[in-house]
C-alpha cells in the first residue's frame, strides 16, 4: 500500500481573515456569518476564538470592534494574539457579503473532515476481525457525516446528489 503524507490540512487563512475583518468593518455581516458559518469550521484556533467572541458580542447587541473583541477574549483561555485582531482589517476592502469566504472556509473544513474520516477508516479496515461489509458500512456512515457538513446542516445530500455535484465540478474544471 502506498503511504500518503499530508503536510498541511486544507485551510483558507485569507478567507478566515476576510470574514473576521469584514465583520469588524461592518457589524451587520455578523448576521450572515452566524447563520451560515460554524465556529468549528475555522482552522486557525485564534480565528475560532475571535469569531466566538464576535458572536457573543453580536448576540448581546454590543459593538464588534478590536477593543470589545479583545475585552471579550481576556476572559477566555486560549491561543490568540491581541495584536492580530487589529490587523484583520488591514488591506481589506469593504465587503458586501461573506458568502464566497464562508464557502471557502466550509469547503476546507469539509475536506479536513474527509481526510480525518479516511484515516480513521483506513485504521478501522486494518482490523482483520472486522468483516469487510462492516468496514464498508462504517465508511458510508462516516461519509454521511461529511455530506451533512457540505449541506451546511440542511437536509443532507444523497450519495448520488453529492457524487453528481462533485463530478460536474470536475468536468467543468477539466473542460476549461
Amino acid at each position: 500500500m502506498d503511504e500518503i503524507v499530508i503536510n498541511e490540512l486544507p485551510n483558507s487563512p485569507e478567507s478566515e481573515r476576510a470574514i473576521l475583518g469584514g465583520i469588524l468593518l461592518d457589524n451587520s455581516l455578523c448576521d450572515e456569518a452566524q447563520r451560515e458559518l460554524k465556529p468549528g469550521w475555522f482552522y486557525t484556533p485564534s480565528c475560532r476564538l475571535i469569531y466566538d467572541a464576535m458572536l457573543e458580542l453580536y448576540k448581546a447587541d454590543e459593538p464588534i470592534d478590536p477593543i470589545t473583541v479583545a475585552g471579550k477574549l481576556q476572559s477566555v483561555e486560549g491561543e490568540y494574539n491581541s495584536g492580530f485582531i487589529s490587523t484583520l482589517v488591514d488591506g481589506l476592502p469593504r465587503i458586501g457579503s461573506l458568502k464566497p469566504y464562508i464557502r471557502q472556509v466550509r469547503s476546507s473544513a469539509q475536506r479536513r473532515q474527509i481526510i480525518r474520516l479516511a484515516a480513521k477508516l483506513a485504521q478501522y479496515a486494518t482490523d482483520d476481525s472486522i468483516p469487510e461489509d462492516d468496514v464498508c458500512a462504517k465508511g458510508i456512515e462516516w461519509l454521511d457525516k461529511a455530506r451533512q457538513l457540505k449541506s451546511g446542516g440542511r437536509r443532507p445530500l444523497t450519495l448520488e446528489e453529492w457524487g453528481d455535484g462533485q463530478m460536474e465540478r470536475h468536468e467543468q474544471y477539466f473542460k476549461g
